[in-house]
């Protein structure tokens, strides 16, 4: 069996993970509704030749000039977002709830399995 310590690294690390996992596979929509926010300033400095006609069209723009694109500046939303969501993800949901537990079996408050949430 596992002592708390690994327990307690292995969680953490699992919730960090996940939240830059989660934050990578959302980047391309995330680039995509930037891009469309901001097409009117883009044309205006020339960045762009012309307006892009809805969401689709977008998507098929971005592939066509930069290929795997999307993912760009993802790196900074992955430490912005993340880091908040890794602490909130790791000691929240799998550092809290086993001491919450220990507490619950106390009989002082009831029992929530925060492993059968996750």
């Amino acid at each position: 069996m596992k002592k708390k310590q690994e327990r307690f690294s292995t969680d953490f690390e699992m919730g960090g993970g996940t939240s830059v996992i989660a934050k990578s596979a959302a980047a391309p929509i995330k680039r995509v509704k930037l891009l469309l926010q901001n097409q009117g300033k883009m044309l205006k400095r020339g960045h762009l030749k012309r307006p892009y006609m809805g969401v689709a069209n977008c998507f098929s723009r971005v592939f066509e000039r930069k290929g795997l694109g999307f993912w760009r500046g993802n790196q900074a939303n992955v430490i912005d977002i993340s880091l908040p969501a890794f602490y909130v993800t790791g000691i929240g949901l799998f550092v809290i709830g086993p001491w919450h537990n220990s507490v619950a079996q106390s009989g002082l408050m009831c029992h929530v399995d925060v492993y059968a949430l996750a």
